[in-house]
């Protein structure tokens, strides 16, 4: 890590006005260096599912030190997300997504990923 970098994070997030259920979804990872939302798709069912999932996905991933390859990990982890959203959708019957957008940093370079709308 690091040592001259500095990062503070503050989260939060907004029902708005169109919705009555908040379905977003975050994590700060700062020892990973990694902080990502995940904004589940409302008007579709269980947006919050879909967000929820992409979250515990990034936050179980094993990232390593290089950018590309933590990169790779955290995308890999992003996609096995994506396979349990689409097959409890299947399941279900319901149609039910994420976007998502993320942070990652390594030794004075970041990357941001990102995917939806």
């Amino acid at each position: 890590m690091n040592r001259n970098l500095r990062i503070e994070d503050v989260s939060l997030t907004d029902t708005g006005l169109a919705r009555s259920e908040n379905e977003d979804c975050h994590v700060s990872l700062p020892q990973q260096q990694v902080w990502l939302v995940a904004d589940g798709m409302g008007g579709h069912d269980n947006g919050r599912f879909a967000s929820q999932a992409i979250v515990d996905a990034a936050r179980s991933a094993q990232l390593p030190d290089g950018l590309e390859e933590a990169c790779y990990a955290l995308g890999g982890a992003i996609h096995a997300a994506n396979e349990k959203i689409y097959a409890t959708s299947r399941e279900g019957g319901k149609m039910m997504g994420s976007s998502v957008v993320a942070l990652v940093v390594r030794e004075g370079e970041f990357a941001v990923m990102w995917a939806g709308d």
